[in-house]
């Protein structure tokens, strides 16, 4: 597998099909990538990335990256029928859970 522009590969959130699960810009404008089973959030702006934190044990499998207003939100897919939402603490890496729900 290769990286950006046929260049190395992204470091270490390969989850169990090889890839990061979720993309998002930050609150600094850096490209971040977090994994769904990798507990690991990523600055990939420059490859071959640095490893921003670990965020410690989540919920689910499958994530989903988004900044609003300077906060970074996680949603975990649990299965097919719930999912956990979380915040990141960028500087400790925290994730906090916000709920579960159906619905989101």
């Amino acid at each position: 597998m290769s990286g950006p522009g046929g260049g190395p590969p992204l470091p270490l959130l390969n989850d169990a099909d090889g890839w990061a699960e979720g993309l998002s810009f930050g609150p600094k404008g850096e490209l971040l990538a977090i994994g769904g089973t990798v507990p690991e959030l990523w600055d990939i702006s420059l490859p071959p990335g640095n490893l921003v934190a670990n965020l410690g044990a989540r919920a689910g499998l499958d994530a989903g990256l988004e900044c609003f207003n300077g906060t970074l939100f996680n949603l975990q897919g649990i299965n097919s029928t719930s999912s956990s939402l979380y915040t990141i603490n960028m500087s400790t890496g925290a994730a906090t859970l916000l709920g579960t729900s159906t619905l989101f």
